[in-house]
């Protein structure tokens, strides 16, 4: 948190970019989000301060395709958090 007041983190989404490897598809790849509701409340980060979200990324096991092409490469991933003051 860059600022000089508290922030609280509503939602972090993850989108998987292309892999650079050619015969990996991003299509494969599952990532897990946070949303705050009533059961899970904002994450609160202090002022200038950090926080951490715990998700969870895999490459789904197909059974039927030969996934090989993802073994050892890097899959780009952007997270996107919103978030507001309090």
């Amino acid at each position: 948190n860059p600022l000089n007041q508290r922030l609280k983190v509503t939602a972090v989404t993850v989108t998987t970019g292309k892999p650079p490897a050619s015969g990996c598809k991003k299509s494969w790849v599952k990532a897990t989000s946070f949303k705050a509701s009533k059961k899970k409340k904002p994450i609160v980060v202090k002022p200038r301060g950090k926080a951490t979200v715990m998700l969870s990324v895999q490459l789904t096991n197909l059974r039927s395709v030969n996934q090989d092409a993802c073994k050892s490469t890097r899959i780009p991933l952007k997270l996107n958090a919103i978030a507001r003051q309090g």
